[in-house]
């Protein structure tokens, strides 16, 4: 089983699309009846990077001083405390995770690229 918690429509989409083209058993999209707002993706996202299962969001550049990992409605507010923390001076990356078993069959060289060892 595939589970989905997409942050937006675009995630839902993306989920959507995979689920039409690539699924091998079942899937399931958990969403929310909550209003979410629309958050900005940095230039050069492809919505297929959802197939990936986690992306980067907000990248804070090469050595983020955190990385905030989250899924669904809570993706706006990790965006909200990365700026929070960049005021502060810590540079934080949001990472949106819309499906972790799609993430966890990635290879180790991207979920490490995304999810540094030693960064919290």
């Amino acid at each position: 089983m595939t589970l989905f918690r997409p942050a937006d429509g675009v995630e839902v989409a993306a989920a959507w699309a995979w689920a039409m083209e690539r699924a091998r058993g079942p899937v399931v999209f958990v969403l929310t009846r909550q209003t979410v707002p629309a958050f900005e993706r940095e230039g050069g996202f492809a919505p297929e990077a959802v197939w990936q299962g986690a992306y980067c969001v907000r990248s804070a550049g090469e050595r983020p001083g955190v990385v905030l990992l989250a899924t669904g409605s809570e993706v706006p507010v990790a965006c909200d405390a990365a700026a929070e923390l960049g005021k502060a001076g810590v540079a934080a990356r949001v990472v949106s995770a819309p499906s972790l078993e799609l993430f966890e069959a990635q290879g180790d060289d991207y979920r490490a690229e995304l999810l540094p060892p030693a960064c919290p």
